[in-house]
């Protein structure tokens, strides 16, 4: 990072940090400047209704992190007009089969996409059909964080790899439909990890925000279809293969496991399956990647995540030009590169 251990000690203690310093912390841990700068407000819940999937301490990462997050999608959400059209199910039953039947709904009906297509360009989906907000974040212990304001409904997504970020979009978006109200004049949600043991008290959110987002990203239909096509193309046995499986995880746009659990669930794969294959693929190729890759599986299409945010600022050229907004903290808040 170019500062000493010690020098980092005396900053650690209350010390003042040069402008130099500050340049070089922002770049490392890719926060704003500005950020570092001014005072972060870590009275979280003070803004906004605030529920998480994990619990915060005082001088940990993860809490001043979700501070930050949290000044975010509030200062978005004052300056910034950014309507939605999300419907929110009230009290929806939160089990395996109604995260399915959820899923069903919001392809076929919400979106008007059938089961056989891959929603891997999910970002530029929801934009374009509820103008549903995604942007993108720097975070080392946040995965995502969903926010209602009135009717406004914005996602922020850490950067991690696609696979990631694309599951914890959906994850994100179970959130929205089903335990964000949108009568609440302000409520977010937190997620540090999305695939770890939650908190029990909202260990049942989780459970049902994963098996929405399995679900929604990987249907039952197309699946099988994949299943069918992949063992076409190579031959084989008619039981269910390591390949056949990457195939449907390459073509959805979900690593491995999300795939292999996704087969379980549906009865294609005995309870364990999925944990063992995944283990057998890792000690003979290294990981799942590899053996996909070996096996000469076309990659991933490649998500824009940047179109929303990017769509959004080009509509705000008038505020930029009358100074109500500022074009450099726009693009900070939002995560784009300042040519």
């Amino acid at each position: 990072m170019g500062i000493s251990q010690r020098r980092v000690d005396e900053l650690y203690s209350d010390g003042e940090p040069t402008i130099d310093e500050i340049r070089k912390i922002s770049k490392v841990f890719k926060v704003p400047a500005r950020d570092l700068i001014l005072p972060v407000n870590r009275n979280l819940g003070q803004e906004v209704k605030l529920r998480s999937n994990f619990n915060y301490t005082y001088d940990d990462l993860g809490f001043y992190e979700a501070c930050l997050i949290e000044n975010r999608l509030h200062e978005i959400s004052s300056s910034i007009q950014i309507g939605s059209h999300l419907p929110f199910f009230v009290d929806y039953p939160r089990d395996g089969n109604s995260a399915e039947q959820l899923s069903r709904l919001f392809r076929q009906t919400l979106l008007g996409v059938d089961f056989y297509i891959s929603l891997i360009q999910l970002p530029s989906i929801i934009y374009n059909a509820f103008s549903l907000f995604t942007f993108t974040f720097s975070s080392k212990k946040i995965d995502g964080a969903s926010f209602r304001k009135d009717k406004a409904a914005v996602i922020a997504i850490a950067e991690r790899n696609d696979i990631r970020m694309l599951y914890t979009l959906a994850h994100e978006i179970s959130h929205l439909l089903v335990d964000i109200n949108d009568h609440d004049n302000r409520e977010a949600w937190i997620d540090e990890d999305v695939f770890a043991s939650p908190e029990s008290d909202v260990r049942r959110a989780e459970f049902f925000a994963n098996e929405f987002a399995a679900s929604v990203l990987i249907p039952a239909e197309g699946l099988f279809k994949e299943i069918k096509a992949a063992r076409a193309h190579r031959g084989g046995p008619d039981q269910l293969t390591a390949y056949e499986i990457a195939c449907a995880a390459r073509k959805f746009g979900t690593s491995f496991g999300v795939a292999a659990r996704r087969c379980e669930n549906l009865g294609l794969l005995d309870t364990g399956g999925a944990a063992s294959l995944e283990i057998a693929l890792k000690k003979q190729y290294q990981s799942a990647e590899k053996y996909a890759d070996r096996s000469g599986i076309p990659p991933r299409e490649s998500i824009n995540w940047h179109y929303p945010a990017t769509d959004v600022v080009r509509n705000l050229d008038s505020q930029f030009e009358s100074g109500a907004l500022s074009w450099i903290r726009v693009h900070e808040l939002f995560n784009l590169k300042i040519m």
